[in-house]
């Protein structure tokens, strides 16, 4: 789903999505009651997990290149596994320490650091990084193969 949507509207386009619509989804999430519906918005934060997990690679590749692709999605999934194990921890002391105001305090660091994300996704030129489908011509000179007749 997210990737046929990256390749259709860019990969950039995605990413907004992606972090905009948790954001409304987490605030849902803190009043609703109803069990299917709260079940029901948890699988669709982690089909978001699984989208931005799936469209990093080829984010990275459109906005850095071949040449820094290894060392940059190296770093942004470190970032992730780090993410994954202090997020639960700073969650379980902030539960800790303030019982009664946990949960808004843990929902609006959330939507503070979803936020920045969606933020800093303006500074991106959506015009630099290619939209749309890949040609085969451009897919090998990005990977430095010449092609007949190319430029």
């Amino acid at each position: 789903l997210w990737g046929l949507l990256s390749d259709r509207i860019g990969r950039v386009r995605v990413f907004r999505i992606l972090l905009g619509s948790q954001m409304i989804v987490f605030g849902v999430l803190m009043t609703e009651s109803n069990p299917w519906i709260f079940s029901a918005l948890v699988c669709y934060v982690l089909l978001c997990f699984g989208g931005g997990f799936a469209n990093m690679p080829s984010f990275v590749l459109d906005v850095f290149g071949t040449k820094r692709m290894s060392v940059i999605y190296g770093a942004m999934l470190t970032a992730w596994a780090a993410a994954g194990i202090f997020g639960p921890v700073y969650v379980g002391y902030i539960k800790d320490q303030y019982p009664d105001r946990a949960v808004i305090y843990c929902f609006l660091i959330g939507v503070l650091i979803l936020g920045l994300g969606f933020s800093f996704s303006y500074l991106l030129n959506d015009d630099r990084i290619r939209l749309g489908k890949p040609t085969l011509e451009g897919t090998l000179r990005r990977f430095g193969i010449a092609v007949p007749g190319g430029k």
